[in-house]
């Protein structure tokens, strides 16, 4: 599935023993919109479209994605009312998880605390973190080695990638994929010469850009 995959936005009816008539999700308007393109569907808060893609990936799949992202999937539940938000979170998990997204794909561990210092101002305790880090700035990456390589080329690789993959939507054609990349070489060199814990790469490269430019048409013109 991707931005441009269409899901159709029509009733749904389950059967439920504790409900008389079943389980009917709905849409916040009441109203059904037929086929639906996934951009359109998480910019306007659809949620049979949700229902019916969760159906579609698996319910036990989709759990088992979760902890890359630092959820806990004990926490969630292992029925289709997980598209609607209904599982379990703290507010450190939730911000683990958008941290993946604002962090190249790899999940670094958010914390409140960055260090402590005496009253003459010394340190006493400094956050020593995983942080996200360009795998070729470290010789290998958790997903495989990986050797430095020309920006410009990975570029244009990853432009060629992305056409086959969906064609962008109009209002988000300036969310160019040099965004992304120069973001990278920048958490890069700003770490070069630091004695720094690497975190895992969770998210290629490819599914970020995506993920982050269906975010941006949801601030954009969606439900924010």
């Amino acid at each position: 599935f991707g931005p441009a995959s269409v899901i159709n936005d029509a009733p749904l009816v389950f059967e439920d023993d504790t409900r008389q008539g079943g389980w009917r999700p709905k849409n916040y308007s009441g109203r059904f919109f037929g086929p639906t393109r996934l951009r359109v569907a998480l910019m306007k808060s659809r949620n049979l479209v949700s229902i019916r893609l969760l159906d579609a990936i698996g319910i036990d799949r989709a759990r088992d994605y979760f902890p890359r992202f630092g959820f806990d999937k004990e926490n969630l539940p292992a029925d289709l009312s997980l598209a609607l938000g209904s599982g379990v979170m703290t507010p450190l998990e939730l911000v683990s998880g958008y941290a993946v997204l604002a962090n190249g794909g790899y999940r670094v561990q958010p914390h409140l605390v960055t260090r402590v210092t005496d009253q003459w101002g010394e340190v006493v305790w400094q956050a020593d973190f995983p942080k996200a880090l360009h795998p070729a700035d470290v010789g290998s990456s958790p997903l495989g080695p990986r050797q430095p390589r020309d920006l410009n080329l990975e570029l244009e690789e990853s432009k060629s990638n992305l056409r086959n993959m969906v064609e962008p939507a109009a209002d988000t054609a300036d969310l160019d994929v040099r965004q992304v990349l120069n973001g990278r070489a920048s958490l890069a060199e700003s770490s070069q010469g630091e004695n720094r814990v690497v975190a895992p790469k969770v998210l290629p490269d490819a599914v970020l850009y995506l993920i982050n430019s269906m975010l941006r048409d949801v601030i954009r013109s969606g439900t924010g």
